[in-house]
């Protein structure tokens, strides 16, 4: 199985700078979590993340390959989301195996918000 590794802005908890990406829901395949920092340098949100783990839920019973994941800049229009803008995609490359997680530490990147 083949999946590309999307995160968008699924539930963002922000104090002063402190950045914290959850997913609202633990039955996606592929769950994601980060902890960093944010910072608007016109026309750019500038992106830190820590730590980023990507797992894959133990209730599946397959696994998946992970091509690549980007973060994005999401809104909910009745009860879906839309992403608004995106960042640059990372290539990974990795299979995870139920419940096998993966972790990426220092993690930078940009979104533009002209």
């Amino acid at each position: 199985m083949r999946l590309i590794l999307l995160i968008t802005l699924i539930s963002v908890i922000i104090h002063a700078k402190d950045l914290t990406i959850t997913a609202s829901q633990k039955k996606f395949a592929t769950i994601a979590t980060a902890v960093g920092s944010f910072a608007i340098s016109e026309p750019f949100l500038n992106i830190k993340l820590n730590k980023l783990s990507i797992r894959r839920n133990e209730e599946r019973n397959d696994d998946a390959k992970i091509l690549s994941f980007k973060l994005g800049i999401a809104k909910t229009i009745g009860n879906k989301w839309k992403v608004e803008r995106w960042a640059e995609k990372k290539d990974l490359n990795i299979f995870l195996s139920p419940g096998q997680s993966y972790m990426i530490n220092d993690y930078t990147t940009d979104i533009a918000i002209d």
